[in-house]
């Protein structure tokens, strides 16, 4: 199951070949010193996020990927399909890519 959910939030990746988000942020001290950080966004807590997968993500998932493949069948919906396909971590456990 952890090689699954691992191959899933590599989805958008795969079909858009986006990057993780990386946020900056620059902060500036009294002295003068500048500080800046860089991370990816806030995740919600892993237990959260376990009981969303058991009781939500996993049949969630499932049925957004069919709307997503069904999507992609015309070249009009490919857009929506695209979107759709990188909001699936998100829609399974709540990762946010």
């Amino acid at each position: 199951m952890p090689l699954g959910i691992k191959m899933i939030n590599f989805v958008p990746k795969i079909v858009s070949l986006k990057d993780r988000t990386i946020e900056t942020e620059r902060t500036v001290d009294e002295d003068g010193n500048v500080t800046i950080t860089q991370g990816t966004s806030e995740q919600y807590s892993l237990p959260l996020r376990a009981a969303y997968f058991l009781l939500v993500g996993w049949w969630a998932s499932g049925v957004w990927m069919f709307f997503a493949w069904v999507a992609s069948i015309t070249i009009v919906g490919l857009p929506l399909a695209v979107w759709m396909y990188d909001r699936l971590p998100f829609v399974v456990s709540l990762y946010n890519y």
